[in-house]
């Protein structure tokens, strides 16, 4: 127990958390980092002292420079705008606004859908009550569709028009810097014009208020620290720190040697130097008040306050144990020869070698040697457990851990080797290439493909091998449509591989590929079937209907060649004066005869030969 009846709470300084806390020092209701609810318990009842302008919402501040605790202007019950926070840490909601709420607050002519007054284009002088009245984002009238906006006239309430010279400029309408433009409604466009101190970074600002864009104190090349924006819109780096550099700044508690005043007696104690850790932290753990009743420092004791420690504790078998006035341990009143006199007794595990029938096995381990502490507990450190990680004596492995070994160092060609339960290699996942079956690892093994395909793996056709590594080789696989006559395809496309209807046993045509890579040959054709294919014009006594009249003769024979074309030597031309197949003459005639319709007529001659 604590003589104070108190202990420091968990946001004491590092080494003083859940000590007692000094008599002295007792009744702390309200000491940062006092527990006040008694012993044994966590809880703390924290006071933290607020310093507004370090940039850290704190306290009862509302917010601290560029740290608004997560609020904003929404959060505030505006509809929009930059929150930013006063220099005495109170909100500063001047730049927040209620436009976009749907309703028309003081300063707004409009919000929105709702205009208020003025509708229309008629209703502010600018056009005709049939052109409607807009709301621009900033809830001042849009007249973009007002007949005299673009009229290169500047009419109130207009500011601007877009066909007129812009003569106003940033400073004249409040800004610091920036170029003013006209929006096609009639009314100044500022957006491009900056202001520093309106909380929003504008222009050429590095930071306006608590906009600090995604800039911090890190990516100001310093460690960490609260980044603040000043005045000028330019950033403040007071709050920031650079953990080392022997200067206590911004969040630090001490840096090197650095301790801002602090000491082990300004935190409570009576001896002892303070350090400072690597993250700029105070550490107290060197810090002592021996005599004050709260153990600290190096202590193992003060007064009272044991530390929950006793005689059985220790090693004894009981008696009554007291605190020195060095703060250590006094056992004189203890009874038994404690640990150390090599005969396990009282609360201890073991001592020296007796180990009271214990092994690591007893002790939930797999192997090793069980040794004793020199408080009479047990030393596991050279007990081994498998699945620990670790491989040990005995054990081959231990869980990933294989120890440099592998599927080939199995005497396999490779594989996944893994460890069991028993620490124990498992070589089932290794595989051995060319022993016939398809194994974990391979894809194939000689002629075994384990059902696998030229089809399975992607391609239309062909035949897969296997590799000396049992790696599927698609090399005799082939793809149909890639314009290649691969093995197994007779064309590709348009490649027909230098063949042709006559190559394929037709008299003619034209030879196509068809989706699967194999010859079409619909439109070949065979002579002599009488049936008129493609490219031919007859075939045998099939003419096609046609005759020599058809084919513009006067007469004849129409007949059908030996290559199924039509010939039309039997026919004739009356009237060429060439005597052809198939006519008797052709023009006239010696004697008493007449060539008529190209056929010889007699009727006119009387006896002699001479005409009637």
């Amino acid at each position: 127990m604590c003589a104070s009846n108190e202990r420091y709470g968990d946001l004491a300084p590092e080494g003083v958390a859940g000590k007692c806390v000094p008599p002295d020092q007792a009744g702390g209701a309200g000491t940062d980092g006092v527990d006040t609810d008694g012993p044994g318990t966590d809880t703390t009842d924290p006071v933290v002292e607020a310093e507004c302008g370090n940039a850290i919402a704190e306290g009862e501040e509302a917010c601290d420079g560029s740290d608004l605790a997560s609020q904003t202007c929404e959060s505030q019950g505006f509809a929009g705008g930059a929150l930013q926070c006063a220099s005495d840490c109170t909100f500063d909601a001047s730049f927040c606004t209620q436009c976009g709420n749907g309703s028309i607050d003081p300063g707004e002519e409009c919000d929105g859908g709702v205009l208020g007054d003025a509708t229309t284009c008629a209703d502010v002088g600018l056009g005709e009550e049939s052109e409607a009245l807009g709301c621009s984002d900033i809830c001042t009238y849009d007249y973009g569709e007002c007949s005299a906006c673009g009229d290169g006239m500047v009419t109130a309430p207009e500011t601007c028009d877009p066909a007129a010279e812009l003569t106003q400029t940033c400073g004249e309408e409040g800004f610091d810097s920036g170029t003013v433009a006209c929006t096609p409604g009639c009314v100044l466009d500022t957006s491009d014009c900056a202001l520093c101190g309106n909380g929003m970074r504008d222009g050429d600002e590095a930071c306006d208020g608590a906009d600090l864009g995604t800039s911090t104190c890190d990516s100001e090349d310093f460690q960490g620290g609260a980044l603040q924006c000043a005045n000028n819109c330019t950033f403040d780096t007071s709050e920031c720190f650079t953990c080392g550099d022997g200067t206590v700044s911004g969040t630090e508690d001490c840096d090197g040697e650095a301790f801002d005043g602090q000491s082990c007696t300004t935190l409570g104690f009576t001896e002892g130097a303070l350090s400072c850790s690597g993250t700029c932290t105070v550490d107290a753990s060197d810090c002592s008040s021996c005599g004050n009743g709260a153990i600290d420092g190096a202590e193992a004791c003060d007064g009272l306050d044991l530390d929950s420690q006793s005689c059985e504790g220790l090693g004894f078998f009981d008696g009554t144990l007291d605190c020195s006035s060095a703060c250590t341990f006094d056992t004189a009143s203890c009874n038994g020869n404690g640990c150390g006199d090599g005969s396990v007794n009282g609360g201890e595990d073991c001592d020296g070698s007796a180990l009271g029938g214990q092994s690591c096995g007893s002790q939930g381990f797999d192997g090793g040697g069980l040794g004793c502490n020199g408080d009479c507990t047990f030393n596991t450190g050279d007990c081994f457990e498998c699945g620990d990680g670790n491989i040990d004596a005995g054990e081959n492995c231990d869980g990933a851990a294989l120890g440099g070994q592998t599927c080939g160092s199995q005497g396999f060609d490779g594989g996944s080797l893994s460890c069991n339960g028993n620490c124990d290699v498992v070589t089932s996942s290794c595989y051995e290439c060319g022993d016939g079956d398809v194994n974990a690892g391979e894809e194939c093994d000689g002629s075994n493909f384990d059902g696998l395909t030229c089809g399975t793996e992607g391609f239309d056709g062909g035949s897969l091998s296997c590799n000396g590594s049992c790696d599927l080789v698609t090399s005799g696989c082939f793809v149909c449509g890639d314009g290649d006559v691969d093995t197994g395809e007779e064309c590709d496309g348009l490649n027909l591989d230098s063949q042709s209807c006559t190559s394929q046993g037709f008299d003619g045509g034209v030879l196509a590929c068809n989706g699967s890579c194999g010859f079409n040959t619909g439109s070949c054709y065979v002579c002599g079937d009488e049936s008129i294919d493609p490219g031919e014009t007859c075939d045998g006594g099939n003419l096609g209907g046609q005759t020599c009249t058809s084919l513009g003769f006067a007469g004849g024979v129409l007949t059908c060649s030996a290559s199924c074309g039509l010939n039309t030597s039997g026919c004739f031309q009356c009237g060429n004066g060439i005597t052809e197949p198939g006519e008797e003459c052709d023009g006239p005639i010696p004697g008493c005869e007449l060539c008529i319709a190209c056929v010889i007529e007699d009727e006119f001659c009387c006896g002699g030969g001479v005409p009637c």
